[in-house]
């Protein structure tokens, strides 16, 4: 069998997928998370953190052991522990400190980050938040430590020499430092499909290593001396460089072929990347939810294994056309994991891999230059050289990395930036690998089998494949109303796949328009949303929609209509608000509708009727002038609410009682006023308009006491089902096409 440690790697990856189920912290916590405790553990990984109150730690543990009142529990595993103090702690050593468990927030929507997932990927499987230092002990890792302390002062000479942009960014580049980049530089590499160079680049720590074994080999030509010092310098700057996936794997299969060398055996990159995942996978199973460290190792096997194949389907013998097929194969291995966790990809990633990747090879000898020449200036004697020497190293990285800006910042600007895909499911990437591992068999197999399948063939089928990947399926009428905690957000998918979007905005989560609604568009593909209503300005309701307009133009998002209720000129409170949410919907070229009562809005099959307040009809007060929204597909109603309480509620159900040919006898869903407070849904309103399912978005704890206990009885005792976000997260209803049938489910079952 050809290959027999990459087909075990592949078992070994299978089994695991199987098998393996996330580790839960309640299971190795239990019964000691409701009060503080006293752990131990030995710190492994350390990292400064400035707050609010002060100097503080980020720490790995290891062999951590939990008190409380004199019963221990060891946990297995590594924890994470944030410590907010002023002594300096050390790598290695033993500390006690007073603690309580902060538990991880859950996803509660599609697309939302999953930061317990992600944790556990690193190997980390909880947190601890350090109330009290209590004692730590003398002994450390010298080694250890003298490496963190270098790799701080690098980082630190590195931004005092390019200035802080431009040194966050080689820090991350050359030292795997990424806690001092910039949000908006990493969005920006992010959006282009380039955020990979703001890691330690595999291809090029391995031009890095062949580059010092060359050395080594021509100043020590003894028998396994300069491969051994090689793959120790190697492992050194693996560990110094933070010790990321891509720079393991990098480091194993770099080892590897230094191994075959003095075995005299001859190097296979898919056997020695097959090595390096089983390596990985037995250290912590649980990698294989890392994007990471997917990413990385498809991105390899694109380029050992499909780019041969590619060009074999397409023979064209030109340098630059072998390097397109290069950035092109590690694309098509590695889109679906893309697809799959951010629901975007950048159609001009490929040709922009061509122009930024080669300079990263200097940029990685050239930075690691620069801080050697710095080190020799602050011990030797002023030499001009030397100084000359370092100025030509910070002019030229500056115009490398001023050149990767203005890349990033031309390809934005190029037509069919739009790459809002959407998600794509478990079975459609199965069966995408599947049909492209066999294509590849087909093209790289005995002249007689490929015969009956000839390249133009292959090109076609080649294209298929990646229409059926990408390709967005219709679907039918949905609602999702989003778990934003204390605030609401509804977001509607017609039939005809035109997207309306329901105010948003939290009082309890910051930044809710980056962190829930821009994660759940980019999830389901919505790029271009039709209109946005705001039902009225108070921050719970639109400070989400506020963020998703100022994003707009570089998260390539389109806006056509927004939509508010024309009363809410009157309300003089609320003046300044409106003021600034006109000016910046003017200035991103969106079209300003105001709405009132009986205005309608027709879409396909879809009706959208503003039933409240209707002109002249206002109080003053912005709940009770909330917009009320009717709307309609086929025999499917939805009535959404806002926050509409007291005076604004009786003239509803007054408006509802006396225009009978606006409304209906009675709605499937209701969105619950006011997040379910006391004071909305009155006995009379139900009685008005009977709803089948009553939802409720309002955050888990919150100090309001939404939703209030009177309006649960009253939704009970017309016989209204209730579902609310705060333990089943988002709540999405699907209707069928001729809206006679609908289903409603949670996302946390």
């Amino acid at each position: 069998m050809k290959r027999p440690m990459c087909w075990l790697a592949g078992l070994f990856f299978l089994i695991l997928s199987v098998f393996v189920e996330s580790r839960s912290w309640k299971e190795s916590t239990a019964g000691f998370l409701e009060t503080e405790v006293l752990l131990t553990g030995r710190i492994t990984q350390k990292q400064e953190k400035e707050g609010y109150y002060g100097k503080g730690w980020e720490l790995r543990l290891a062999e951590v052991v939990l008190k409380r009142e004199e019963k221990l529990l060891p946990l297995k595993g590594n924890y994470l522990l944030r410590l907010t103090t002023g002594e300096e702690l050390l790598l290695g050593q033993k500390i006690l400190v007073k603690a309580s468990f902060s538990p991880w927030e859950e996803s509660k929507n599609p697309g939302q980050f999953d930061l317990g997932k992600w944790y556990h990927s690193q190997g980390i499987l909880g947190e601890f938040r350090g109330k009290e230092l209590i004692k730590k002990s003398a002994s450390y890792q010298k080694f250890g430590e003298a490496l963190w302390h270098l790799r701080v002062k690098a980082s630190a000479k590195l931004r005092q020499l390019l200035g802080e942009t431009e040194g966050a960014l080689l820090s991350a580049m050359i030292l795997g430092e990424k806690s001092f980049l910039e949000e908006e530089s990493k969005e920006m590499y992010q959006r282009n499909g380039i955020s990979h160079i703001l890691a330690i680049s595999g291809l090029h720590l391995m031009l890095l290593g062949n580059g010092i074994y060359t050395i080594l080999k021509r100043i020590l030509p003894v028998w396994v001396v300069p491969e051994l010092s090689a793959c120790t310098i190697m492992i050194l700057f693996c560990f110094f460089s933070g010790a990321s996936i891509s720079t393991l794997r990098a480091t194993i299969m770099f080892v590897m072929t230094l191994l075959g060398k003095i075995l005299g055996r001859t190097y296979d990159s898919l056997s020695a990347l097959g090595l390096a995942a089983a390596i990985l996978l037995w250290k912590n199973p649980y990698v294989m939810e890392n994007s990471g460290f997917l990413l990385s190792f498809l991105a390899v096997i694109g380029v050992v294994y499909a780019a041969p194949a590619i060009h074999m389907i397409f023979p064209w013998e030109n340098k630059l056309w072998k390097s397109l097929t290069i950035s092109l194969s590690a694309s098509l291995t590695t889109l679906p994991v893309l697809l799959v966790n951010y629901g975007a990809f950048s159609w001009y990633s490929v040709f922009l891999n061509l122009l930024i990747l080669p300079p990263m090879a200097f940029i990685l000898a050239g930075g690691i230059l620069l801080l050697l020449c710095s080190f020799l200036i602050s011990i030797l004697p002023p030499f001009d050289i030397l100084m000359w020497i370092q100025h030509i190293f910070i002019i030229s990285l500056r115009i490398i990395l001023a050149f990767y800006e203005q890349c990033c910042y031309l390809f934005e600007q190029l037509p069919f930036q739009d790459g809002y895909l959407g998600a794509v499911g478990k079975g459609r990437i199965f069966l995408y690998y599947l049909l492209l591992f066999l294509l590849l068999r087909i093209v790289t197999s005995p002249k007689d089998i490929k015969k009956l399948y000839p390249n133009f063939w292959n090109g076609i089928f080649l294209f298929l494949l990646l229409t059926f990947l990408t390709c967005r399926i219709p679907g039918g009428f949905e609602i999702t109303m989003l778990d934003v905690g204390q605030g609401d957000c509804v977001i509607i998918r017609n039939a005809n796949q035109k997207v309306y979007i329901s105010d948003c905005g939290s009082s309890s989560i910051s930044r809710v328009g980056k962190y829930r609604l821009l994660p759940f568009l980019k999830y389901k593909g919505y790029g271009n949303i039709e209109a946005v209503f705001i039902s009225h300005l108070d921050e719970d309701h639109y400070n989400g929609i506020l963020e998703l307009l100022e994003a707009m133009d570089k998260e390539r998002i389109k806006i056509s209509y927004l939509v508010l209720p024309k009363e809410i000129k009157k309300l003089t409170e609320q003046k300044q608000k409106l003021e600034e949410l006109l000016f910046l919907a003017e200035e991103k070229k969106i079209q300003t509708v105001f709405m009132k009562g009986e205005d309608r809005i027709l879409d396909g099959k879809m009706e959208i009727l503003c039933l409240h307040p209707r002109e002249g009809d206002y109080t003053d007060n912005a709940n009770e002038d909330s917009m009320v929204l009717d709307i309609s597909y086929g025999e499917f109603t939805l009535l959404l609410t806002g926050d509409v309480e007291g005076r604004g509620e009786e003239k509803l159900t007054a408006c509802l009682k006396n225009k009978k040919q606006y409304t209906h006898k009675q709605y499937e869903i209701l969105k619950v006023a006011h997040h379910g407070a006391k004071g909305s849904t009155t006995e009379e309103f139900l009685q008005q308009i009977r709803p089948k399912l009553g939802l409720i978005s309002c955050g888990r704890d919150n100090r309001y006491g939404h939703p209030a206990e009177e309006t649960l009885k009253r939704l009970e005792k017309y016989g209204v089902k209730i579902l609310d976000t705060r333990e089943g997260g988002a709540i999405t209803i699907k209707v069928n096409k001729k809206g006679t049938f609908w289903k409603a489910d949670t996302f946390c079952p």
